[in-house]
């Protein structure tokens, strides 16, 4: 974008940055509707049997997961911010996990966001070091789950004391999908992944899987006043944005000087800075980090 008569030039990011909710089937665990437990989850694959597991010995690699009803409120072991009626266990052993693929595509110039709350269970004590993995993934040409971005949550009395049976938000951020990446236009896939070395006792409890995407934040209404260029810049609230600025727009963004970050906490914020005598000056405006 040109500003008339001042010799300046504006480059646009794509689109204002607007977050939407991707369907994540299944997401809260609410099928198949049990009024206890049920070893299915519908939407939902599990993590194939281990050679090394031996069901003889440990029973069926099948009961490692499954959807169970929330008790009552009066029950101690009510969870207290339960999506919906159900939530899902899933035990701290080696490989035990499950994962799924969406519909939705990685789409180039959008950033993803996946949360999930849990919490590990109380039922079976857990040792305290123990890991879960949460991941966006897409599949390669040999159909190999290839990990795009991943978050390893630790079982630790700082992060869940006292919140014994509270789902804690754990987030997973993909930045924005370049055209050059590989996951581009592919599939999404989730994964929640039991990534501990050998059988650590006890189980994770997760429940609310929700998946948000993200467009690039987006610049609009500059002008020059008093010898000062401003404009503004549309985003999420609270997800801060870096300004960069340029005289050649075909650097790479690498090239291009930072002028500062700015937190946008309502999603709306103006950016301000004197005017140059450069003929031109263009500006991009990226999430971060």
């Amino acid at each position: 974008m040109r500003i008339c008569g001042a010799a300046l030039a504006v480059a646009w990011c794509a689109g204002p940055l607007q977050a939407g909710l991707i369907a994540v089937p299944n997401g809260s665990f609410e099928s198949p509707q049990t009024d206890f437990v049920d070893i299915r989850i519908d939407f939902w694959s599990k993590t194939p049997k281990p050679a090394w597991w031996d069901e003889n010995a440990y029973g069926p690699w099948e009961q490692l997961t499954g959807v169970f009803l929330n008790v009552p409120p009066q029950d101690p072991r009510h969870i207290d911010n339960c999506d919906g009626r159900q939530a899902v266990w899933l035990f701290a052993n080696p490989e035990v996990g499950l994962f799924q693929e969406l519909s939705a595509r990685f789409q180039v110039g959008r950033a993803y966001e996946l949360t999930v709350g849990l919490f590990p269970g109380s039922v079976y004590p857990m040792e305290p070091g123990a890991t879960v993995e949460l991941s966006l993934y897409y599949r390669d040409a040999a159909s190999n789950r290839q990990v795009v971005a991943a978050l390893v949550v630790t079982n630790t009395d700082s992060v869940f004391s006292n919140q014994a049976h509270h789902l804690n938000d754990f987030r997973v951020s993909v930045p924005l999908v370049q055209a050059t990446d590989p996951w581009a236009g592919q599939p999404i896939g989730i994964a929640l992944m039991s990534t501990v070395l050998q059988v650590a006792g006890g189980y994770w409890v997760l429940d609310n899987v929700r998946l948000t995407e993200l467009r690039a934040p987006g610049l609009s209404s500059p002008i020059i006043t008093n010898g000062l260029l401003s404009f503004r810049i549309e985003g999420e609230p609270g997800q801060p944005v870096e300004i960069l600025a340029s005289a050649n727009v075909a650097l790479p963004l690498s090239n291009w000087v930072s002028l500062g970050l700015l937190s946008n906490e309502t999603g709306t914020v103006v950016f301000t800075e004197p005017a140059t005598n450069s003929l031109r000056r263009f500006y991009r405006a990226r999430q971060w980090p």
